[in-house]
């Protein structure tokens, strides 16, 4: 089974996906940085559509001591939307720079509530929208929406 870290990544994932927005063609490409070719995955989606975002798990914040249980925290989850502007803007039909796909992800995304495969809700409650930040450098466009959730580790024996 996954950690409950990837199934929050994964459903996040699999919710951009599913949108109209992601869907619209030209496809933007959802990415997840623990996948296993994710290297390959960003030179493919970077070369030939241009535009792509990438999902990760950024870190987690105190933990309250009062609480039973391996609790995580306050669970900090970042989708970064990249845009190369000299190959998305040459697409045909509509390509809406790094700043509305961001746009679209906080609002795709504000209190999705994740789901492990099965469907079944891996948390209480839902992801909070923190903020959005530009990561602009010399060839992309990025920026960084940030997501918040409380998680608690289950508590079972680790497996591999």
């Amino acid at each position: 089974m996954p950690s409950i870290l990837q199934q929050v990544t994964e459903s996040m994932g699999k919710a951009l996906r599913e949108s109209d927005y992601f869907r619209t063609s030209p496809i933007i490409p959802v990415l997840q940085d623990d996948e296993k070719e994710v290297f390959k995955q960003i030179e493919i989606a970077g070369s030939r559509t241009g535009a792509f975002v990438m999902i990760s798990f950024e870190g987690t914040g105190d933990s309250d001591a009062d609480t039973p249980g391996p609790d995580l925290g306050d669970c900090q989850f970042v989708v970064t939307c990249v845009e190369i502007p000299a190959i998305w803007r040459q697409k045909p039909g509509l390509t809406n720079p790094a700043s509305q796909i961001s746009e679209a992800v906080a609002n795709i995304l504000q209190n999705h509530r994740p789901l492990d495969e099965n469907g079944a809700a891996v948390t209480g409650g839902g992801l909070i929208f923190k903020s959005i930040k530009s990561q602009t450098d010399e060839s992309t466009i990025q920026y960084a929406v940030t997501f918040s959730i409380g998680l608690y580790i289950q508590q079972t024996e680790p497996s591999r």
